[in-house]
């Protein structure tokens, strides 16, 4: 597996956001803390927002398997955060054709793990483009996992 890193630990700063990348020889996942998450996060609320990119840097097209509801159900993360999960009737898995230079973006929600004190919080986010069911129950070779990002916790006085 070919990985480039464009950006440090805390990542390249960018309208506001921090921009971290990661890739293999077909796909590359971006993951973009959105908004305030980047300097802190309450503690005691947690929660936080990550737009994900997936982008296909083959020649050729390439398959992904997203699903309808449960976005999150692609991803794997790292110590530090857990992804939440969406509540919903229906759950259809979808598979998205990328051309090349072509991507995918959706936004994913996460939270601080509640194991995690003040202070800063490294993470990465893994992306499996076959995942068929939850990754939090299996391990597999096909993840693509994004360069680490860091955000902040502080407790609210």
């Amino acid at each position: 597996m070919k990985t480039i890193i464009l950006a440090g630990l805390a990542g390249v700063f960018l309208f506001g956001s921090v921009v971290v990348f990661a890739q293999t020889s077909e796909l590359k996942v971006d993951i973009v803390v959105k908004g305030d998450a980047q300097k802190v996060v309450p503690k005691d609320d947690g929660h936080f927002t990550v737009t994900t990119k997936i982008i296909n840097i083959s020649d050729m097209e390439q398959k992904i398997k997203v699903w309808s509801c449960n976005y999150d159900l692609s991803w794997a993360g790292s110590m530090g955060v857990v992804i939440e999960s969406d509540v919903c009737e229906k759950n259809i898995p979808q598979d998205i054709v990328l051309k090349p230079k072509e991507d995918y973006v959706r936004d994913l929600q996460l939270k601080v793990s509640e194991n995690v004190f003040e202070g800063p919080v490294v993470f990465k986010l893994g992306f499996d483009p076959k995942a068929a069911s939850s990754l939090a129950s299996k391990v597999s070779d096909k993840i693509i996992w994004s360069e680490p990002a860091m955000i902040r916790t502080k407790v609210q006085e």
